[in-house]
């Protein structure tokens, strides 16, 4: 009874497709993937097409002494009539490692496992940049711990390695089908995988390519600015495909610098966000119309350590010096300025309007004390949007602000919402994007109708003043313009009437 409990037991752990999974829990798992053992002569000596792999989304960054896995590979398709499996699956970053062939496992489901035991021949496998490695445990028929490394090559198919080793083909799987991780050349001899050293197969490689494996090697996902007319103000930008080190993200290994030479820009620290993945460098100064290259260094490490494959560099250009017109308002305390950002076409004209020179009817019950501010801005890209800061010449807290559309046939003010333009808090000066107007009428603030020319009058409205009531008069009060207060006429008029018969007691008195 015992033998065959211990029989059962064997067939189970040897079966297909059985793979040690102790204190493992994968985030990855794709199926139909390949499995192609290629002979010592370059030839096809079998596979299958329907492996199943999971991946706990780790990279190993040594060798893994301490029995566990990151990942599995299993089929319950059997290689040349006998049952196989892959255990001990470790998935490795960029770096290279060395694994003695002659270590037992101890088992599948062991975790004693390591395979630095330095007994038996070795493997060196070097893993690229860009690349993803992997040793495992082979078991097939009766003979065990057959020990497997990869290298796979990101995103690319079996022909697109190089290599001519022959490729078990099936179901929709060809030499052409591209992979998340194809087995690529992991021993620098040509050959697709890497020439096992100990087992039954010694001289051929066993190769697994696998969907649903991504690089360790960090990359740039997107960086801005970019391209020419860049804002003198704007901040620098980097993303990256998976959480960072911090402090690898520095002013010396993230650079931005005029002409690509000289002291960087970027004024303190590197700022991180968005889970570590995204670096933002705040520039001193950008000078206007002037080349910058930013840099990312291999300096910088993924939050797992790996460094990128190169440094990574991208350009752009300044635009021109923002442009600024200021007027003296005459009757009032301040000064009217209309600014543009550099590379949003010229600013023409700054003047102002009286009611009566914008041919419209205010509102009722508006004033618009200081006129309106008019501005002309030329030689913006037809239907573009150009940001424009007005600073009025007096406080418009609590003020309502209006467009005149001048140019219609019947002119009219028109309330620009809040949510329109934004306040910048010292209680004279707005920011809004008006965007350039094509075919009138306007929608987008922009009064004039030719394509490529913005003009823009533009005022705060404050409530007319209500006719003053003079404090000499009340309702139902007449003579010598006195106000009557009500809450205190009942008590004025008891004190007179008290006052009132005590004088006439005493004339009482008196005649008596």
């Amino acid at each position: 009874m015992k033998k065959t409990l211990i029989s059962l037991s064997l067939t189970a752990l040897f079966s297909a497709g059985m793979a040690q999974a102790v204190g493992y829990t994968p985030t990855v798992t794709t199926v139909g993937n390949n499995f192609t053992m290629v002979s010592a002569a370059n030839g096809l000596t079998g596979g299958t097409n329907d492996v199943t792999f999971t991946w706990d989304g780790t990279y190993r960054g040594a060798v893994v002494t301490d029995g566990s896995n990151n990942a599995t590979l299993s089929s319950p398709t059997a290689f040349a009539g006998k049952k196989w499996t892959a255990h001990h699956v470790n998935v490795y970053g960029p770096g290279t490692y060395t694994f003695n062939t002659g270590c037992a496992s101890g088992g599948v489901a062991s975790t004693t496992f390591n395979p630095s035991c330095g007994t038996g021949p070795s493997y060196t496998l070097t893993v690229p940049a860009g690349k993803v490695g992997a040793h495992m445990l082979f078991d097939w028929s009766t003979s065990t711990d057959i020990d497997v490394v990869l290298v796979w090559e990101m995103n690319n198919s079996w022909a697109g390695t190089g290599t001519a080793s022959a490729f078990n083909a099936g179901g929709t799987n060809t030499v052409n089908t591209v992979w998340n991780g194809v087995s690529a050349d992991a021993d620098g001899d040509g050959w697709n995988g890497a020439k096992m050293i100990d087992g039954p197969f010694v001289g051929q490689s066993a190769n697994f390519s696998v969907n649903g494996i991504s690089s360790a090697t960090p990359v740039v996902s997107t960086n801005n600015p970019t391209g020419a007319s860049v804002g003198t103000g704007a901040t620098v930008v980097v993303d990256f495909n998976q959480a960072m080190n911090p402090a690898t993200l520095t002013t010396t290994s993230f650079t931005v610098k005029a002409g690509g030479v000289g002291a960087t820009v970027c004024g303190g620290a590197i700022v991180a966000s968005n889970s570590n993945k995204t670096f933002t460098c705040t520039p001193t100064a950008l000078a206007a119309s002037t080349a910058y290259t930013a840099t990312i260094t291999t300096a910088a490490t993924s939050a797992a350590g790996f460094t990128l494959a190169t440094n990574y560099t991208w350009n752009f250009t300044t635009g021109a010096a923002a442009s600024t017109l200021a007027l003296s308002a005459t009757g009032t305390a301040g000064t009217t300025t209309v600014t543009i950002p550099g590379g949003n076409g010229s600013l023409a004209s700054v003047g102002l309007l009286n009611a009566s020179q914008v041919n419209a009817t205010p509102p009722a019950g508006l004033t618009f004390n200081e006129g309106l501010v008019n501005y002309k801005i030329t030689g913006v890209g037809a239907g573009s949007t150009v940001p424009v800061t007005i600073t009025f010449p007096a406080s418009i807290v609590g003020k309502t602000l209006y467009k005149v559309n001048s140019s219609a046939v019947t002119p009219v003010y028109t309330a620009i919402p809040e949510a329109a333009f934004t306040r910048n808090g010292n209680g004279t000066t707005i920011t809004m994007n008006v965007t350039d107007c094509t075919v009138g009428p306007c929608a987008g603030y922009d009064t004039n109708a030719t394509a490529g020319i913005i003009e823009d009058p533009i005022g705060a409205g404050a409530p007319v003043a209500a006719a003053t009531v003079s404090t000499l008069s009340s309702p139902g009060a007449s003579g010598g313009g006195c106000t009557i207060n009500h809450e205190k006429s009942d008590l004025s008029l008891i004190v007179v009437l008290f006052a009132s018969l005590g004088y006439l007691s005493w004339r009482r008195k008196a005649n008596n």
